[in-house]
């Protein structure tokens, strides 16, 4: 469920140069500034659910050690057969034996950490969750083409709602308005789908970014000291640069919840946005908007972390989600193919039929 304000109309608009943050609506005023309550039967579901995890992982540790210590012996089997078989079947024999990737996830690692903050904290509705993505243009990616941010803030949402209400908003950089993608990377600056765009000359675009870290970012006051904040992306830290680079300040000792991070940490991998999207069965339209990508992010991070969402999609079976990742990069790497090879078709196209006209005239 997406709330953009008061902009109802789905369509892109420029910014008539109103005071900071008035196009936002009214919305601001309705966030409930309630201190945050620990909710203590939950706190105790959360610790259950992640000591079965863990313990989980950790006999997937024990089983890939088991097999390891199976292929050194066969190996070395193989070498003392060296005189009732030739050294090529020996190779083939020692070789036969596929090398799975050793799990890092596990209690006591820091990878564990890391995935066992954001699913406890946001399974407890205790973190403000604050997603950007940036656009850059593709033959010069010093030029900032797009802004994206989506919020999940658990005091804008009742304690027991089923559908999440997210805020997301889609900033078109004016000066680079003419500068489109295409080539290298998709172009769908005119295809925001959770509400409307806005254009605006970057500095306004700054000042309304800014406007937004320092409501949903910064406490203001003892009760909003309760709750924590976290800045989420797909590979954050290269968003956080770009901010920066823009002069937004962002708080030092805010915590950063990113996809990647979780996925390389759980289970070893790095997959892309769209592949993570497909293995938690969301499903997408216009990627490379920024405001489109936020949301989808923001979407993400509460999948991988939401306790029923794991156990429905079988997020906590290590091997299967290794599996299932593998499987999906193949038919990510045909679609490129796929696409690669339609690309190429037009140029040609587009080639002959200016050779065509070239000798009409």
């Amino acid at each position: 469920m997406t709330d953009t304000g008061d902009r109802t109309d789905g369509t892109l608009y420029k910014d008539k140069g109103k005071k900071l943050g008035a196009h936002f609506g009214s919305h601001f005023s309705g966030i409930d500034h309630n201190v945050y309550m620990p909710d203590k039967l939950a706190e105790k579901l959360v610790d259950h659910y992640l000591t079965d995890v863990g313990r989980g992982f950790k006999d997937v540790l024990v089983s890939q050690k088991q097999a390891k210590e199976d292929q050194i012996a066969l190996q070395t089997l193989s070498l003392d057969s060296d005189e009732s078989s030739s050294s090529d079947e020996s190779e083939a024999t020692s070789s036969s034996i596929p090398i799975e990737p050793e799990i890092r996830c596990y209690p006591g690692r820091p990878e564990w950490k890391i995935c066992e903050n954001m699913i406890r904290n946001i399974n407890l509705r205790k973190v403000i969750l604050f997603c950007v993505d940036l656009e850059a243009y593709e033959r010069n990616t010093k030029i900032v083409t797009e802004i994206g941010v989506t919020i999940y803030d658990p005091r804008e949402n009742l304690a027991h709602s089923v559908l999440p209400l997210m805020r997301s908003y889609h900033y078109c950089i004016e000066e680079a308005w003419d500068l489109r993608n295409g080539r290298f990377v998709d172009d769908a600056k005119e295809n925001f789908i959770f509400g409307d765009s806005i254009l605006m000359p970057l500095d306004d675009v700054v000042n309304e970014v800014q406007f937004l870290v320092d409501k949903y970012l910064i406490p203001h006051n003892k009760e909003e000291h309760t709750w924590k904040r976290a800045l989420v992306g797909h590979g954050v830290e290269g968003d956080i640069y770009w901010l920066e680079s823009l002069n937004i300040n962002l708080p030092k000792n805010v915590q950063r919840f990113d996809t990647l991070e979780f996925c390389d940490s759980m289970y070893s991998n790095h997959p892309s946005l769209k592949r993570l999207l497909n293995l938690c069965h969301i499903p997408t339209a216009y990627l490379h908007n920024a405001g489109n990508d936020s949301y989808y992010t923001l979407q993400l991070l509460l999948s991988m972390c939401d306790i029923g969402t794991r156990i429905k999609l079988r997020l906590d079976d290590w091997r299967y989600v290794r599996a299932k990742l593998d499987e999906l990069y193949e038919q990510e790497q045909a679609e490129k193919q796929l696409k690669r090879a339609s690309r190429n078709k037009q140029s040609e196209k587009n080639r002959a039929n200016r050779i065509r006209s070239s000798a009409r005239n």
